[in-house]
């Protein structure tokens, strides 16, 4: 059950820190335009110097699904 709970924890937390990236690409579009001819949320992102840390709340994303299905699949837990 505390798999499940942190897991679902870490999604949380990653779709919120994603949401705010991509408002921020949406931002930066209206802001500075076309950026080398590229509208896409990653150059402005890199734009902002925040590409890591989109990366890190991919990865803990990953991570929480990752550790919310061994939760349930995990025979040890269940009674």
């Amino acid at each position: 059950m505390r798999k499940i709970i942190f897991s679902g924890i870490c999604m949380l937390i990653s779709a919120i820190g994603i949401i705010a990236m991509i408002i921020v690409s949406l931002n930066g579009n209206k802001v500075y335009g076309s950026i080398n001819g590229s509208t896409d949320m990653l150059t402005y992102l890199n734009l902002y110097g925040v590409t890591p840390i989109f990366s890190a709340f991919c990865l803990l994303g990953i991570l929480g699904l990752c550790i919310g299905l061994w939760g349930i699949i995990d025979k040890s837990n269940s009674k």
